[in-house]
């Protein structure tokens, strides 16, 4: 059938199918680029630029200005559309010597096409970006476009989402992806295979209105806002980019001095029957941070470190990759933000292993965030609509959830733009709360409680010795003695505070678990020698409460990060857990609710109605993943909406990006009241529509000043 004719059949139809191929360049195991003007593969060059270096290469910015160039001029061209609708045979247009006549037939076909019928595509994100780049076709040309794998996401969250995938399940379609993309067989194979699917999967959505009503309003509408967000792109602050490279190249040299100074002075006398042999100091002995079989040997040998679980991979060796790193730091205490290298070790982390991380830690910014862009203004973030489970979008290329408060600043908002965004305050904890009937949390959340301190006391009460006497000690640092605060306050013959007894007396001495939490806080709250962020009881129990949450066991908590840095046996860490949970029966009557039915049942929906299908067959998983879907596919379907809805309300506005619980839109400078009063009344707006529950919201503005060269943050 010519063109024409299958244009004007394709009118009557419901949707029809378009699939681009382009050319790529990914990695070293799969790349689709013309060869070179010389007569060589792209895969031939590369190697002899690898060769003239000494060593494979892992980045796009790292070949030869050549092979730059070569890229640059084939990346993302299309050289191959298919075209498929429902009692029509496909059809395949490709172009791979080059006709310009010819594309911009192609073009005027598709324009067209997508304004007559709705189009569907397996990863429409990736389709309609193509043909935008390639045929001058927007968005809003199309009559509407639905995306086969996102709703296979939304049906099936938990199975792959490919349409190889897809195609073994719902489509009569052979195996094909053997044939290559060149072949006109594949890309026939991929239209009529999506179409199979399409109608397969719509025909199964329209069962279940729930998911259906996710999709259409939760899901599909993201896909313009995200691609809008891509084409843009974010600009780069290279003045703060220069000054971070400068630091981190002096952290990593700082890491370096460090794993030295330990090795040099490091002696070992065995005792008993020790079979290891003495080692003495040695000035003159180095350590190498990038040496895998260096560093094993000493962490998992020398130093004798170990890792719950860990076995030797094919090398004979013990894995020592970031996941052990951490591991390893959290014996120590959970690993926050704001931690740094010094910090840790001088509260007694080991200093061989907080080397590594912070090498580790440097490098990878450095590779991932700073030197791949030092020659370009701008980034432009791939975002994923269909990639996880819980309904959020991810982010990479670069991956800016994967930026820490000390690499964000350098993307900065366009001259004459700011943005205006924040984050939810404590949203999975308020979700739960709402969940279970928690009342003593919405209470602790609507007087403004340290609902971590509260749960701290609840877990360990006052029968600590070790922790009494931790914050003893952090008390006469700052009184100097005890009797001066003993005979400071009145003690009740009901009520005891934290230092009102001597270390002695602290054992048999319980908080109830109707403790009057608000006047405690209101007569001044934790008493001296509480220690806040920087206690290590209180970061324990932060943890334990997020992991009971998301279905963890009580069993499991002497493996909570820094747990062995309490100096508590793991029996006494399970009883706190059980101590917690007595203080929140609620949360016992959600689980066995929901996790008793997502058991039995093996599926989950949020109150919105977003359905995950638990697929384990072991009950334990069944249950963590019932119980924490409707919290994490809660807060990824109130950031969903409340994207699509800013967008409504703004259409002037521009998404950036979103981290966990935050989000952040660039408009002009005269509309910067406007869009902040709707992004703060949008993100207050009922989590479900049958309640009045909403999670308060930080909004705050982004700006940069050109004279001064500096990013502000305004807290609004």
């Amino acid at each position: 059938m010519k063109s024409k004719e299958w244009l004007y059949a394709v009118t009557d139809k419901d949707f029809a199918v378009i699939d681009v191929e382009n050319f790529f360049w990914a990695d070293r195991s799969k790349n689709d680029i013309p060869d070179l003007p010389d007569g060589r593969t792209f895969k031939e060059a590369q190697k002899e630029w690898e060769t003239s270096l000494g060593r494979q290469i892992k980045y796009r910015w790292e070949l030869s200005d050549e092979l730059k160039t070569h890229v640059d001029l084939w990346h993302d061209y299309m050289y191959a559309v298919g075209f498929a609708a429902p009692g029509l045979p496909s059809i395949v247009w490709t172009e791979l010597a080059g006709s310009a006549g010819s594309r911009d037939l192609l073009c005027a076909f598709i324009r067209v096409l997508v304004g007559r019928v709705p189009i569907v595509c397996h990863n429409s994100a990736h389709d309609v970006r193509i043909i935008k780049k390639n045929c001058g076709i927007g968005f809003d040309e199309y009559l509407r476009v639905d995306d086969s794998m996102l709703l296979h996401n939304v049906l099936w969250s938990e199975l792959p989402h490919s349409l190889n995938f897809c195609s073994s399940i719902y489509s009569s379609q052979n195996q094909h992806k053997h044939l290559g993309t060149h072949s006109q067989v594949y890309l026939q194979g991929d239209v009529e295979a999506t179409k199979e699917v399409w109608q397969s999967l719509r025909a199964e959505a329209a069962k279940d209105e729930k998911t259906w009503k996710i999709y259409e309003e939760f899901q599909r509408p993201l896909l313009p806002i995200l691609l809008e967000a891509h084409e843009h792109g974010l600009r780069l602050d290279h003045g703060y980019m220069e000054k971070l490279e400068n630091e981190l190249g002096k952290s990593r040299e700082a890491a370096i001095e460090v794993a030295n100074d330990y090795v040099k002075n490091f002696g070992y006398k065995p005792t008993g029957r020790s079979k290891k042999p003495e080692i003495l100091p040695d000035p003159e002995r180095t350590i190498n941070l990038n040496s895998p079989k260096q560093m094993n040997e000493w962490i998992y040998g020398t130093c004798g470190l170990k890792v719950k679980g860990l076995r030797k991979g094919k090398s004979g060796m013990y894995p020592l990759g970031k996941d052990q790193v951490k591991a390893l730091q959290e014996q120590h205490s959970p690993v926050e933000d704001d931690d740094t290298m010094e910090s840790r070790i001088a509260a007694g982390s080991h200093p061989l292993v907080e080397a590594k991380a912070g090498f580790t830690q440097a490098d990878k910014f450095l590779t991932s965030f700073i030197w791949p862009y030092k020659k370009v203004e701008r980034v432009y973030p791939q975002f994923k609509i269909h990639g996880q489970a819980t309904g959020r979008h991810s982010t990479n290329d670069p991956n800016v959830p994967g930026m820490n408060k000390k690499i964000k600043p350098i993307l900065i908002p366009d001259e004459g733009e700011v943005w205006v965004g924040g984050d939810w305050s404590n949203a999975e904890l308020r979700i739960m709360a709402e969940l279970s009937n928690d009342k003593m949390l919405k209470e602790g959340f609507a007087k403004g409680w340290d609902l971590h301190s509260m749960h701290t006391s609840q877990a360990f009460g006052w029968d600590s010795p070790k922790g009494r006497f931790l914050w003893a000690e952090q008390f006469r640092k700052v009184t100097g003695t005890w009797d001066d605060f003993s005979k400071s306050r009145t003690i009740s013959s009901d009520r005891n505070w934290w230092g009102r007894l001597a270390p002695t007396d602290w054992k048999e001495v319980k908080v109830p678990i109707d403790f009057p939490w608000e006047q405690w806080i209101v007569e001044g709250g934790p008493q001296p020698g509480w220690l806040a962020d920087e206690d290590l009881f209180r970061r324990f129990c932060k943890i334990l409460v997020f992991r009971l949450l998301y279905g963890g066991s009580v069993a499991s908590a002497a493996e909570i990060p820094g747990a062995v840095a309490l100096g508590l046996p793991s029996q006494r860490l399970v009883q706190a857990s059980r101590d917690l949970i007595a203080a929140h029966l609620c949360w016992q009557d959600f689980w066995d609710d929901v996790g008793g039915q997502a058991i039995s049942d093996k599926v989950v929906r949020t109150r919105h109605g977003r359905k995950r299908r638990l697929l384990s067959n072991d009950e334990k998983a069944r249950f963590r993943e019932g119980v924490n879907h409707p919290i994490q596919g809660t807060v990824s379907d109130l950031l969903n909406r409340t994207l699509i809805e800013i967008k409504r309300l703004a259409p002037y506005s521009r998404y950036c990006y979103s981290v966990h619980d935050s989000y952040f839109w660039a408009c002009p400078l005269d509309k910067r009241d406007e869009l902040t009063q709707i992004v703060k009344e949008v993100a207050v707006e009922p989590v479900w529509e049958d309640s009045d529950f909403y999670i308060p919201f930080d909004c705050e503005v982004v700006s940069f000043n050109e004279g001064t060269k500096k990013r502000m943050v305004e807290k609004v």
